[in-house]
């Protein structure tokens, strides 16, 4: 492991205190470390400055991102694009993505001795009207404008129509995301090593609207909406949807590799995460 990309998330590390030591950590180790200048605009001279997106994740072989969930998912689309691995440490509350936490930076020395894993986590691909299209890792929710107001949804698979109904909205998700948004709707937790399709209604108005798991060949689609809804992709709005929208989610060819510093049980984690 030589060609080290850092993501560090400023809202997170004000001073870049942790991220600095991350970079010292690589850099004893002999790894050449790069970073986006507006992400980072003091690094350590040993740290060269990138000033695009593309620049910084050329030739990368390991991004590792300083932060939470949400800035391991902000990097997941552009690294999983480039077959880029990512190690999060984690600075956020859960940092249930994250392969190392603040404690554990002596860990890192794994990188170097090949003593580590990598995960493959499933992703959607989504689209509306077959053009206008996004990647997500933990899910893509349909929701009302206005906060309180319930949307007509009619859910197909393959082309099979599975009913229409009223709810609040619907939520997408991946194996990964089930212990996200999709697991405070009711929506049950999967192993993130499945490759399945989870869709999760948003306090449905009908007893026969529930939880359905789908399996990776399956193509969603979403229509019918009787008023103006927005769609969001792993929590960042995407796009406006309305009557004369259909948008289509099916499981993408590239995946996120998330790397793993000691040995993680998954149902373990979730325990101890959400004290179950």
């Amino acid at each position: 492991m030589k060609n080290i990309a850092l993501w560090p998330n400023q809202k997170k590390d004000h001073d870049f205190a942790v991220s600095i030591r991350v970079a010292e950590i690589l850099h004893q180790y002999g790894a050449e470390l790069k970073v986006r200048s507006s992400d980072m605009p003091k690094a350590p001279q040993y740290v060269r400055q990138c000033e695009t997106l593309d620049e910084l994740l050329e030739g990368t072989e390991l991004t590792v991102v300083i932060g939470g969930d949400g800035t391991i998912l902000s990097a997941a689309k552009p690294c999983s694009k480039r077959d880029i691995p990512i190690l999060g440490v984690n600075m956020g509350k859960v940092g249930y993505m994250s392969g190392v936490e603040l404690g554990e930076l002596e860990l890192l020395k794994k990188l170097f001795e090949g003593d580590y894993s990598c995960e493959k986590r499933m992703m959607l691909d989504v689209s509306i009207n077959g053009g206008l299209a996004e990647t997500a890792l933990n899910d893509v929710v349909v929701c009302h404008q206005i906060q309180k107001k319930m949307l007509s949804l009619s859910l197909s698979e393959n082309g099979r129509s599975l009913g229409t109904f009223r709810a609040d909205g619907i939520i997408i998700s991946t194996p990964t995301g089930s212990t996200a948004y999709s697991l405070s709707a009711g929506g049950p937790v999967m192993d993130p090593g499945l490759e399945l399709i989870l869709s999760v209604p948003i306090c449905a108005h009908s007893l026969g609207a529930r939880p359905i798991v789908f399996g990776r060949d399956s193509e969603l689609c979403i229509d019918e909406t009787d008023a103006v809804a927005s769609v969001y992709v792993d929590g960042k709005y995407f796009s406006n949807f309305d009557s004369r929208s259909k948008l289509t989610i099916r499981a993408s060819n590239t995946c996120a590799k998330l790397v793993v510093l000691h040995d993680r049980q998954f149902y373990s984690a979730v325990k101890n995460y959400f004290s179950m």
